[in-house]
């Protein structure tokens, strides 16, 4: 089943729960302002790497949180596509990103209701110590 959002214990920590809250409201009615949701974006990511200075486990944590299936409700990109075409693109369609930890694979699937249109596999590896997921399909 997709996950709408997977909430660890680190994460609930008081800084990290104002932009939880927002990017939770971006994904339920996708119509929140880009910078908003960039900016909760960038304050999560500040909260998880304070906490992860002081709990290293929540590296190993995060990457089992990740196993499982992920509806993609929007992306940034990188700055230069954000510059081209905005900070924040909501996705039209169900789109889900499918990661299996065991044998660190990923799936991208398009569907139309559950009838996949598109799929793309491939690898996946996880830098515990940045916190990174870095992937490439096939």
């Amino acid at each position: 089943s997709v996950r709408s959002a997977c909430v660890s214990a680190s994460v609930r920590s008081a800084p990290a729960l104002r932009p939880l809250a927002i990017l939770k409201e971006a994904a339920a009615t996708k119509n929140m302002e880009a910078s908003q949701v960039v900016g909760a974006l960038l304050d999560l990511e500040q909260a998880m790497r304070e906490a992860a200075k002081e709990d290293p486990s929540i590296s190993v944590s995060t990457l089992a949180a990740l196993d499982g299936a992920w509806r993609l409700v929007f992306t940034t990109g990188t700055v230069d596509t954000q510059k081209r075409v905005g900070a924040v693109n909501y996705f039209p369609i169900k789109a889900v990103q499918s990661f299996n930890c065991c044998n660190m694979t990923i799936t991208n699937g398009i569907y139309i209701g559950d009838i996949a249109l598109l799929k793309f596999f491939g690898d996946f590896d996880w830098d515990e110590k940045r916190r990174r997921l870095n992937f490439d399909f096939d």
